[in-house]
Order: C-alpha cells, then structure tokens, then sequence
C-alpha cells in the first residue's frame, strides 16, 4: 500500500521555481500607485494601505496597524511605489530583500462580499532552502471585550482558522482574522486575547532552494459583533480564491492551494490528474474510483446515482453514519452508503476498499465534466446537515413576516433567505443589492418536488439553513443606491418610493423632493419622528417628519412603510447624469476603480457615516498622534537593524 506524500514533502512540492515568472504570480508594472494608497470594500469598509503592505486605520478606528510583517525579526520595509491592478481593486509592493528571499506582499479589497485579502510571496533564489521565522501583528484600534473562533469557543485551539474580535458596547468596529483553511497542513501559532489589541500569527516557513511558496491572509470589518461573527460563519476562502491566478494560488501553503470544491459547507479537496481520496487518519491516496453507482438511502427516498453524476464524497466527521455525495450539478445528497464499500485503485494497481469510517473525503479528478466550480442554475434547498436540494422557483412560497407586514419576497433581486441564523432568532431574506430583512419565513412544512432526483421533500421547515437563488457570483452592487440603517442592525438599499419628505418646524413645513435628500438622522430621543434632514444643496432642516413611515423600494415588486421609529438613518446619493459630468479632467486621468475603490477623498456622506459614532474629536487627534509616535518607532527600529548591520 502506498500513500501520497507526507505532509511537509507535499508542502515542498506546492512550490514553484522562484525563477518562474508564471503569469499572473505578480501583478503587471505598467500602472503604480503611490502611498498611502486605499480603497473601499462592497461592505463600504474603507482600506488604507501602507507601503509596509499594512493598514493603517481602517473605518472607525478598526485597526492602528493591521498585518504588520516581521521575516527574521525584521519588519517587511517598503518605500517605493505599488504596482495596481487593471481593475484598480489589488496593488502589490516588493522585492523587499530578507537574506536569500525576495518578499513581495499583494493586498486585494473586494469589491463584492467586503473584506481585504492579502497573499505574502516568498522566493528563494539561492542554491539552499531557507527557513524563516516569520511574525505578523494586527494591532486592533482598541482592546476587544469578547472574541470567537470559527470553532465557536472563547479563544484560539489548533483546529481553529478564523476568529471574530470586537466591544460589547459603543460605536466600535468589529474585525475579523482569517489565517487558514479549516484542514490546511500549514496554520500558525495565533495569539489573540480580551483586553489585549494584540493579535499575533507566528510560522516556521521553509522555503525550498530556488522555489516560491506563498501565504494568504483575510480581514474583514463589520459594523456589529453580530454581523461580524454572521461573516465568519458563511466565510468560504477557498471559494474566494478562486479569482486568484491558478500559477499563485498553487503557491498558497495555508489556504489548501486552489483545488477544493466547495459546495455549502461541504469541501472536497481535489486533484488535476488523479482521483484523491483523503482518509480519517490524514493519510492521503491517489488513483482511482472504480465503483460504478453510488446507491444513498435519504430520508426522502433511495437515490441511485451513477458515477458519471457524481464529484465525490464525504464524510463530515468521524464516525458519522451518513455519507454526503456531491453531484456534478452542485447538489448534495446524503445518507446510508448503501452499496458501499468505496472501492479505490492505486495508481500502483492494487484496489483497495474502503468503509465510510475509513474516509474522509473522495473525489474524482478534474476535467470537463467535473470543473474546478461548478455554476448553480436552480434554486436550492440548503438543509442544516449540510445537503444541498434543487427545486422549481415557481413551487417556492416565499411568503415572509416582518415588522411591515407580510411581503412575498420576489425572485428578481433576491439573493437568499437564511434561516440559521447566529441569533437563532429572526430569519433573514438577503438581496442581491446588499440588502437584509429580517423577519420569518410564513410557511411551516415544506413540500417540494425535487425534479433532478425524481423524489419529493416533505419536512418541517425547522431542517432549512437557506434558500439560495442562482445569480451572478462577479456581479459588483449597484451604485447610487438609497441606504436606510436601521436599529436592528438591517440595512436597506433602494430607492425612495415617497416623492417627498415633510418636515414640521417651528417655522411652517418644509417639503423637500426626494431628489434634493442628502441625508437624514434619526433623532432617538424625544418625539416620534424628530429629524435633521441635509440636502445635496448644503441645507439642513431640523424639525418633526409629517407621517409614521417612509416607503422604500429594495427590490422590483417589494416596497416596504419603514416605520420611522426603527429607522437610524437615511443617505440618498445625488444622481448624477452623464451631461453633468465634467469634460475638463485630463485624458490620462483613469475613473475610480469599480466597487468604491479611489485615489481622492471620501465622498462627503460616506465620510459622515464613517465617523458617525466617533469619540469627541479630541480623542481622534490623540489617536492619531499615538500611531504617528507608533511609526516613527517602527523606523527607529528599523534604522537601527541597518546600522548593526553594516557594523
């Protein structure tokens, strides 16, 4: 019996040659950006990036440093310019010489689910393998009152890969740390606690003679613990991988590279010439799946699968009696294996078979009929045991509670409903423009045709997670939009349904056009509806809005009366037309980035929603005098490991 490699000979061969300049490991020269260099996630989180390849202060104070790198105790020190994506979202900074290596740092903001990625690029061209110690530091904005894992504990445990860190109170934002997959051969050491704005990851990194090897990092930040730790709970980082250039994605040693399909909460790692079968012990085997059928007995009916449907299979944990099968379309299907055993071929000949108790997980290979992703074209059924269930969009009823009364959700602009929610509360309906209702799915039981497996779904709806509709994953939001904040922590984008606002003042009322609706703060204190309403002209009127509710459209078909008393604010973009556009700007002037990323200052709503909740503005300029002393320290330090040097 031979198995595939040990752990540290598969990690050394994940390695490329230094040398090798593959398309699409570094970013083209031809455009460069200066520092400091930011931009702004779909979650409208602003990223103020350092030529260190760290951020400097986040939103609302979120970090006084984040992803600081040290290689051998000496800090990652970058003076020069970055070279900038086409796509103005990603800017890479480097070859900064550590010894033997050539360290190049590439930090990413996306535009979609919001957050900022960054992959750490270490070539070794010398004739030796080298290896470093490496330390990063993040240090928090403030110290945090309550961290959770991706594990859901209080603090950091080798299984661990990600970790949620914020206040119990006050206006703070929350972050979140991403520092591997959950299976990844290669994670840190990460030292995190409550009352420490410290946050540490330290590796051992060997880096083969005249190979590169790469390391890839996530944070987020949210406005709320809550949807914080609702982040981490539904953060994929292989699936957000796979924008990553194929030549550096191979080069990640703690995001398992690229080759794991991700289904829901089901991964299957994979292999490009073999089938991959990873089992209980760790241990890992090449060759070939010979069973011809896959026959599972579900709680809705036995399915007969054969092969050529079939990706692959897992089992979930130990010891579980259910064996969850992946299909080509993207559905999951799970239950008894009932003509098991799994039968395997080594690429040696001989044929091994196996018992779900043995397996981890097991997958064919990649080609055509089985991609690296797949493309979901039906709705889904996503149950709490992790299987994955197409359905007709015409049997879905989608009738849903919430404050307002009963809505039907409409299919168009509806992303999911997501019904495991980390409250355990409310159930929340997602749109595709960034949206979140909260509220409660009406229908108690489901009973659904499911077509694609000639079978039928009757069940309470306590065994859904979501309901997810197909969409367009790279679609970036839609700018220009409305946005309501309300107190419960949803967020509306849309459109005003109401022609105008009025206001009653001491002076008369005040009607103002939709149009001319900058922004408007909620009063919490006093009287229902107390208001300060600024226009995109400059004014602000203060007084009493006239009616209990605004209407607000966040979908075709689907217009909500927002009670006024749950509202926190409104801000309304001013639309600008193509004719107003000045055509004085210099040809050589590119247009800001897509999905918020810019060179110039913060348009003025976003930047007064941003320091919205501040401390007095005392507190901001002793913050930032603390992170100017901070970096002047950094430099110290780092001119006196040059002087020890030349001496």
């Amino acid at each position: 019996m031979k198995y595939l490699l040990h752990a540290s000979l598969a990690l050394a061969l994940l390695a490329a040659p230094a040398a090798a300049q593959d398309e699409g490991i570094h970013l083209p020269s031809n455009q460069q950006v200066g520092f400091y260099w930011y931009a702004t996630d779909g979650a409208g989180f602003r990223w103020d990036v350092t030529s260190y390849g760290t951020i400097n202060d986040g939103t609302n104070n979120a970090y006084d440093g984040a992803m600081q790198m040290r290689v051998n105790g000496q800090y990652f020190n970058w003076s020069s310019s970055g070279n900038l994506s086409p796509d103005g979202r990603e800017v890479e900074i480097g070859p900064w010489p550590a010894g033997s290596l050539r360290v190049y740092r590439r930090l990413y903001i996306d535009p979609k689910a919001g957050y900022c990625r960054w992959i750490d690029i270490f070539e070794n061209a010398s004739g030796t393998a080298q290896t470093v110690s490496l330390r990063y530091t993040t240090d928090l904005g403030v110290s945090p009152q309550q961290m959770v894992t991706s594990g859901g504990k209080g603090a950091v445990g080798a299984d661990d890969w990600g970790l949620v860190t914020g206040r119990t109170s006050g206006s703070y934002t929350a972050t979140v740390h991403v520092w591997a997959t959950e299976r990844a051969k290669l994670k840190p050491k990460v030292t995190a606690k409550t009352g420490n704005d410290n946050v540490y990851y330290d590796f051992t990194l060997k880096v083969p003679a005249g190979k590169t090897v790469a390391l890839c990092f996530f944070e987020a930040q949210r406005n709320s613990y809550a949807d914080a730790e609702k982040f981490l709970k539904t953060f994929r980082p292989e699936t957000e991988l796979g924008s990553v250039p194929p030549a550096l994605r191979k080069l990640i040693l703690n995001m398992g590279g690229g080759s794991t399909l991700v289904l829901g909460s089901l991964e299957l790692p994979r292999n490009e010439k073999h089938d991959l079968a990873v089992l209980q012990n760790d241990n890992e085997l090449l060759g070939q799946i010979v069973n011809e059928s896959f026959r599972v007995r579900t709680f809705y009916g036995t399915l007969d699968l054969p092969a050529a449907r079939v990706v692959g299979l897992a089992v979930r944990t130990a010891g579980d009696p259910q064996v969850h099968v992946a299909l080509t379309d993207g559905q999951v299907v799970a239950g008894e294996f009932v003509n098991g055993p799994l039968r395997f071929r080594l690429t040696t000949g001989d044929v091994m078979s196996l018992s779900p108790a043995d397996v981890r997980t097991a997958a064919f290979r990649l080609d055509d009929a089985r991609p690296e992703k797949i493309e979901i074209r039906s709705p889904i059924l996503e149950l709490r045991d992790a299987q994955r269930l197409f359905v007709r969009p015409g049997e879905l009823d989608l009738s849903f509670r919430t404050e307002y009364g009963v809505v039907r959700l409409p299919l168009e602009g509806l992303a999911g409903v997501m019904l495991d929610t980390p409250e355990g509360g409310l159930h929340n309906a997602v749109f595709t423009n960034g949206s979140t209702l909260s509220g409660l799915l009406e229908a108690e039981k489901l009973d659904l045709a499911l077509p694609s497996l000639s079978a039928k779904l009757s069940a309470p709806r306590e065994i859904l997670r979501a309901i997810l509709l197909p969409g367009d994953e790279d679609a970036l939001r839609e700018e220009g939009l409305a946005e309501i904040a309300l107190r419960n922590d949803n967020q509306l984008l849309g459109q005003l349904a109401d022609a105008a606002l009025t206001v009653r003042t001491g002076a008369g009322e005040v009607t103002i056009t939709a149009g001319d609706v900058a922004e408007v703060e909620f009063i919490e204190e006093g009287a229902l509806g107390r208001v300060n309403v600024k226009q995109h002209s400059g004014s602000t009127v203060s007084g009493t809005l006239s009616g209990t509710a605004i209407r607000f459209r966040i979908a075709p078909g689907l217009e909500l009366p927002v009670f006024v008393g749950h509202i926190r604010s409104l801000t309304c973009p001013q639309a600008r037309s193509a004719a107003s556009q000045p055509d004085t700007q210099p040809a050589t002037e590119a247009a800001p980035p897509a999905g918020g990323a810019t060179k110039g200052p913060v348009p003025a709503a976003v930047e007064a929603r941003r320091l919205g909740k501040l401390e007095a503005a005392t507190e901001i300029e002793a913050k930032k005098a603390a992170e100017e002393k901070a970096a002047e320290a950094m430099k110290a330090e780092l001119t006196a490991e040059r002087l020890a040097k030349l001496k």
